[in-house]
């Protein structure tokens, strides 16, 4: 197995432990809503709530930055390693010399 696939391995157990941790958040979530739900619809609303973005609309602009700015910075790298691509290339190998 290469360094670049074992990478690749490590990245997708990471992805994989990163989704089970969002997974019991959810849930835990997903359950205190539930069983607060008898006493949060007694709150009274406050009076600006109608002026507050929805939930949804404010993710999707803040993720749709997200991807722009990783775009950005994949395409920056790219060019930075493609313009050091030639100079590597004509650089000559060094020797290794032994240290006395």
């Amino acid at each position: 197995m290469s360094v670049l696939d074992t990478a690749v391995n490590v990245q997708d157990q990471v992805l994989e432990a990163i989704k089970a941790g969002q997974d019991a958040v959810l849930s835990a979530v997903t359950t205190l809503v539930e069983k607060t739900a008898p006493i949060a619809d007694k709150l009274p609303t406050p009076p600006f709530a109608d002026q507050l973005p929805n939930g949804v609309d404010v993710l999707d602009k803040a993720f749709g930055f997200a991807e722009k700015l990783l775009a950005s910075q994949k395409e920056f790298a790219t060019k930075l390693v493609g313009a050091y691509a030639p100079a590597k290339a004509m650089a000559k190998p060094k020797v290794a010399t032994k240290a006395a």
